[in-house]
């Protein structure tokens, strides 16, 4: 009998689901280093968004947290590696818009 580990991977492969679940838990894992490497303040205005064909797209709210994230790269490069070795980050696309405004 296979541990639930080795029964959730069998069920992903047979899904043929891995490329999705790999990005799933690259975005986690690159939130998570984001949420423990910015300060409070500044992580609200960034939200990671895909992993796809070796990109990660970031969106930031303004300039500042754009250039947290692009001085943090080497970190976001071991958080994706520590998520899927297999991985590589061909490109780290951020981009800039702010906050949806809703008009009452």
């Amino acid at each position: 009998m296979l541990p639930i580990k080795g029964l959730i991977k069998t069920a992903v492969r047979r899904a043929g689901i891995t490329t999705q679940v790999s990005s799933a838990q690259i975005v986690a894992s690159v939130s998570a280093f984001l949420d423990a490497a910015v300060l409070p303040g500044l992580r609200a205005y960034i939200q990671v968004i895909s992993f796809q064909h070796g990109t990660l797209k970031v969106n930031c709210q303004n300039a500042v947290a754009s250039h947290e994230v692009r001085s943090l790269e080497s970190g976001i490069r071991q958080a994706i590696l520590t998520a899927d070795p297999k991985a590589e980050l061909k490109q780290l696309a951020i981009s800039i818009h702010s906050a949806p405004r809703y008009d009452i």
